[in-house]
């Protein structure tokens, strides 16, 4: 059987051998011995969850995606605020995003790593998020609405509630960065689109869907909601929310890449030193 050689070309350029040589001499062990290759590159690829989370011993590592997130919100929130003339709607939203979007990756992130790992079964990332998406949707029901931004208690009730399931997801999250799994990437995505979903509708909508007088709980004068301002918070949900699961699913893959990155080297090593065999 012919077998692939290095190229003659190369031989004297030493930075192009050095690029190529694993390159030639991973085929020459495939050639070789295929059953081999494939045992040793299974090995390597089995280790890539306990790569991907090498950096897990840096404080603070694994929530850097989430707190960044949960920064990039509350500058949305704080724009916003500063900028427009907030309605009812529009505030809740505001309120909505705090306590899911900040308060949530900020109290996940600040869970001792034993209470996070009570949490690393998948299904729990998924019920996370599910629960998370229910509530969410379900606090914007116009009964809702209507039935908690009234009173005080209700209405505080459900921003704790929300933040109490905003908390329960991140912290799945980040756990899921530990373990080095895909399943966080993939919960967030999937929140995002819901999230996204929910605000098309507000934002499509032909009428005010509220009619909401007010909000007990406002820090400053919001009169009656209007579809000005239900359009508003549409904007604001298709904004913020995008960008915290999004920005939040960008670090989770770049540390995954990471993880495949590292588990490529001893996978090269294997091929090449177990090459004669």
């Amino acid at each position: 059987m012919h077998l692939p050689r290095f190229p003659t070309n190369l031989a004297s350029n030493g930075p192009a051998k050095a690029m190529f040589r694993p390159a030639f001499g991973g085929l020459r062990t495939v050639a070789r011995n295929p059953c081999r290759a494939a045992s040793l590159t299974a090995r390597g690829i089995s280790h890539l969850p306990h790569r991907a989370a090498r950096f897990e011993d840096r404080p603070g590592a694994l929530a850097q995606g989430p707190l960044a997130a949960a920064a990039l919100v509350l500058a949305t929130i704080a724009i916003v605020a500063a900028s427009t003339t907030i309605g009812p709607l529009t505030l809740q939203m505001l309120f909505h995003l705090a306590a899911m979007n900040v308060v949530g990756p900020v109290l996940a992130a600040s869970l001792p790593t034993s209470t996070r790992l009570a949490l690393r079964r998948p299904w729990l990332l998924w019920s996370g998020a599910a629960l998370q998406m229910a509530l969410l949707w379900a606090w914007h029901a116009p009964a809702v609405q209507h039935g908690t931004t009234g009173a005080e208690l209700p209405h505080a009730t459900s921003l704790l509630i929300l933040a109490a399931a905003g908390t329960l997801f991140w912290a799945c999250v980040i756990e899921s960065a530990r373990r080095g799994s895909w399943g966080g990437l993939a919960a967030l995505l999937l929140t995002g689109k819901l999230a996204c979903l929910l605000g098309v509708l507000l934002i499509f909508a032909t009428r005010d869907l509220y009619g909401l007088p007010g909000v007990v709980l406002a820090f400053c004068t919001t009169g009656p909601s209007s579809l000005d301002d239900q359009q508003l918070a549409g904007l604001l949900m298709i904004t913020a929310c995008p960008l915290s699961y999004l920005t939040a699913g960008v670090w989770q893959a770049a540390r995954m890449l990471l993880g495949l990155e590292d588990a490529a080297g001893p996978v090269r090593s294997n091929l090449q030193s177990h090459g004669p065999a």
